[in-house]
């Protein structure tokens, strides 16, 4: 439903080809740039308050704009590229994150755990449904109801 809401961002009047979301320095977007195609990207660090960003992927907030991006993909296909934070997932850090192959969520009290998990798991919950409205063949979202 956050597609309809008004007033909409003025980035949902295009059709993007790649969406980069927890983009960092956005090198895929600028690669994408470069060869021609139409590339957006959102990361909480280009807000000037990090702490308290509209783009905290994350949040409620964040979260809303990451869909509508992802509803802005272009109806002949379009790529979303999720970046979210490896450090907490590599073996080095497993002294602090406590995650193993018997305890994959790590230790959840640890805010950067927290929000790698959140990320992982919206992830994988939300994008089969968003790049369905998205893929080739599909009606755009201010036609139906996905």
């Amino acid at each position: 439903m956050a597609y309809w809401v008004e007033p909409k961002p003025a980035f949902t009047a295009l059709d993007y080809d790649v969406v980069e979301l927890y983009a960092g320095r956005a090198r895929i977007t600028n690669i994408a740039q470069k060869v021609g195609y139409r590339a957006i990207a959102a990361d909480k660090n280009y807000d000037d308050n990090p702490t308290q960003s509209a783009l905290e992927l994350n949040g409620n907030a964040g979260f809303t704009l990451a869909v509508m991006m992802i509803l802005s993909g272009s109806p002949a296909g379009a790529i979303s590229m999720l970046g979210i934070e490896c450090s907490t997932f590599v073996s080095m850090s497993r002294g602090s994150t406590k995650r193993d192959e018997l305890n994959p969520w790590g230790n959840v009290s640890a805010p950067s755990v927290a929000a790698a998990n959140k990320a992982t798991s919206r992830q994988e919950k939300q994008q089969p449904q968003l790049f369905l409205a998205c893929a080739p063949g599909y009606p755009k979202p201010t036609q139906t109801l996905i």
